[in-house]
């Protein structure tokens, strides 16, 4: 006779473990916590997006409108949608008033073009700016 095998007993109590202790339907957090981590979030994203467009400025003095344009577009979106982003995330936690719609990015090409001047020139032949679609 073979002794009884402990696979299939085993198995059942952990099931009947996991469906009688079972997870949260819902997972909590600390609302102060997480209000605080969107709002580090919002100021990393402020403060990268500012530094970004101090590289597109320094890189406009040395190599023109084209080397403002790719350093700019990520400037410009961190500092103009990352405040809309975290205002978003607390909305949606309840923490917050309705953001509304996201803003508009403005093309790079065209906030590069205002800091250079009016004689700054295309920022590439024939392609469009790489903020221009959002």
């Amino acid at each position: 006779m073979k002794p009884p095998s402990l696979v299939r007993p085993v198995l059942l109590l952990v099931l009947l473990s996991i469906t009688l202790a079972g997870c949260n339907r819902y997972i909590v957090r600390d609302s102060a916590a997480y209000t605080a981590e969107i709002g580090w979030t919002a100021s990393a994203f402020q403060q990268s997006g500012d530094l970004h467009l101090l590289q597109a400025a320094a890189s406009a003095q040395e190599g023109g409108l084209a080397a403002c344009v790719r350093a700019a577009d990520l400037g410009l979106v961190l500092t103009i949608r990352g405040p809309w982003h975290a205002a978003m995330a607390l909305y949606l936690i309840d923490a917050g008033g309705d953001p509304g719609p996201a803003p508009e990015v403005p093309s790079a090409e065209i906030w590069c073009t205002q800091r250079l001047g009016p004689n700054a020139g295309p920022a590439a032949s024939g392609s469009p700016a790489p903020g221009a679609s959002r």
